[in-house]
């Protein structure tokens, strides 16, 4: 997982887009999107303890040393709006619209399939696998 860390901190470090850092997290229950926020926070010196979302949707988290201009990390896991018919509320009750302008956010969403047509910018995907307790991740820029 170490791997994928580092290719993610190149990509923010190598940004050009004047918007937030948007990574989207795909894979099934338990295939260690969380485990790969806890993970990375950590390189943001993010002392707080990174926990799923789940049941609040959303958290975020002050980035104190603000590497990479990155002032606030926002944790988002829509799987339990995943049935949800009007999906552009979505970001509006997220809040997700005025986030995603702030150059100083980096966004990770979890079951990103709500949200990916209507968030316009240069994203990248990270999609998840366990297969035999061990870990395989893929990451693509899109």
């Amino acid at each position: 997982m170490q791997k994928e860390i580092e290719k993610i901190q190149k990509i923010i470090k190598n940004r050009q887009q004047q918007t937030a850092v948007i990574i989207f997290l795909y894979g099934d229950l338990g295939s260690g999107k969380t485990t790969f926020v806890q993970k990375f926070s950590k390189t943001l010196n993010i002392k707080k303890k990174i926990t799923s979302p789940t049941y609040q949707i959303r958290k975020d988290y002050e980035i104190k040393d603000q590497n990479y201009g990155l002032k606030n990390l926002i944790h988002i896991d829509l799987y339990r709006l995943k049935e949800e018919k009007n999906r552009t509320d979505v970001l509006k009750i997220l809040d997700l619209k005025s986030k995603i302008k702030d150059k100083t956010n980096i966004i990770f969403i979890e079951w990103p399939d709500l949200v990916e047509k209507q968030i316009k910018i240069i994203t990248t995907s990270v999609y998840f696998c366990n297969q035999e307790d061990k870990y395989i991740i893929n990451i693509k820029e899109q």
